[in-house]
């Protein structure tokens, strides 16, 4: 059995398409294109519309008034720590004073003394008058007057003159012997040889007096008292001012001990 053909079949397409209905066809796509022109511009709009800013709040800032300020806690007093001593615990001794040690230094050579001049001293003289007056006035009454004079001088003493430093007028020189019997024997033994300054007064017998060491090298061999036990044996002229002896002056006398 044959099925009828369908009623939209192209020869019924081809006869719907006649002129009038091409227009509506043609309006009726038109108004798609419109209406589809017209959705997709209100789209753009609202896609293009700026977008709207909210105003920022407004902001006000407050300062704030400081903290108050805590009252600090008062320290607390400390009570007084007594020292009690117990009864049978007996107080401590004082500590023994320390007692300084005293150090000696090494005494430098003493200079020669100074003599002391004595000069005279000064002389003074005055005079002085005086006289009185009197008189006779009333009952009870009286005048008087007096005068005075008086008048001195005086001679500076002079200043104190300096010793005299003088080289020895030799009598007898000490021989290498009398030397050898007072060199030190420590100074021997090491082959070391001295020398010694001596400073003495001369006495009118010629015979030193009041000696001591000016210098002497080196040190630490006794050098020093070897020539002050060897002085007992010098003989030196003494020193003359004028006719007299000058006690008071020195005589500078070099004393070499020789080991090499």
């Amino acid at each position: 059995m044959r099925e009828a053909p369908h009623r939209h079949s192209l020869p019924h397409m081809v006869r719907a398409l006649t002129p009038g209905n091409r227009g509506a066809s043609a309006l009726a796509a038109a108004g798609v294109l419109v209406l589809v022109f017209l959705l997709l511009r209100a789209g753009l709009s609202v896609l293009l519309l700026p977008p709207t800013h909210e105003r920022p709040l407004p902001v006000e800032f407050v300062t704030l008034p400081p903290p108050p300020e805590l009252p600090r806690p008062e320290p607390k007093p400390v009570p007084p720590q007594s020292h009690r001593i117990s009864p049978g615990t007996p107080a401590p001794a004082p500590a023994p004073p320390q007692t300084p040690t005293a150090t000696l230094a090494p005494l430098a050579p003493a200079a020669p003394p100074v003599a002391p001049v004595i000069g005279p001293g000064g002389i003074g003289s005055g005079t002085a008058q005086g006289s009185g007056g009197s008189g006779k006035g009333g009952i009870g009454g009286g005048t008087g007057s007096g005068t005075g004079s008086g008048t001195g001088s005086g001679i500076p003493a002079p200043a104190p003159a300096k010793p005299r430093l003088l080289p020895p007028d030799w009598v007898h020189m000490p021989t290498p012997e009398e030397l050898r019997r007072v060199n030190p024997p420590g100074a021997q033994a090491q082959n070391q040889s001295g020398d010694v300054l001596l400073a003495c007064h001369i006495l009118p017998t010629r015979r030193p007096k009041s000696c001591r060491v000016v210098r002497e090298t080196p040190r630490g061999y006794f050098f020093g008292a070897a020539a002050l036990d060897a002085s007992r044996d010098f003989q030196i002229n003494p020193p003359m001012r004028g006719t007299t002896v000058d006690a008071e002056a020195w005589v500078v006398i070099p004393v070499h001990f020789n080991n090499d």
